[in-house]
């Protein structure tokens, strides 16, 4: 925030910043400066929710129950399970975007992207086996 404030002279209060210690806090002082009134505004009107109904095509979550900035009570959203289009892979650990499958390389190192790729690769197969046509 110091270099922003650099660049954009009074822009930013920056007398706050010492007192944030959660992120709530953080996301409360700085959405506002994104168009939002607050944290409660900027949770509820940046949630992708209200779109996963409109998702026509197959997705995948990955998401870990302890994620410490996305809680998972979100994920139990029952539009997201009522929509086929969507898959959701829970695991109980991998924080927030921490999915590294082994400390060692090795096959399983990229542990969420290797995932993506099982979810495509069974997609092709069952495209491949009710398709009417021939590839």
């Amino acid at each position: 925030m110091k270099e922003k404030d650099q660049y954009f002279p009074g822009v930013y209060d920056l007398s706050r910043i010492q007192e944030i210690k959660h992120l709530w806090e953080w996301d409360d002082f700085f959405q506002p400066y994104n168009g939002f009134r607050d944290a409660v505004d900027y949770y509820s009107n940046a949630s992708s929710l209200p779109y996963i109904p409109k998702i026509q095509v197959p997705t995948l979550i990955i998401h870990a129950e302890d994620d410490p900035f996305i809680p998972f009570g979100s994920f139990r959203d029952r539009r997201i399970h009522e929509n086929p289009m969507v898959s959701l892979m829970a695991t109980k650990h991998g924080g927030h975007v921490g999915f590294i499958g082994r400390r060692l390389p090795d096959e399983d190192r990229a542990w969420a992207e290797n995932r993506a790729v099982d979810f495509f690769r069974q997609l092709n197969r069952h495209q491949k086996r009710s398709s009417k046509f021939k590839v």
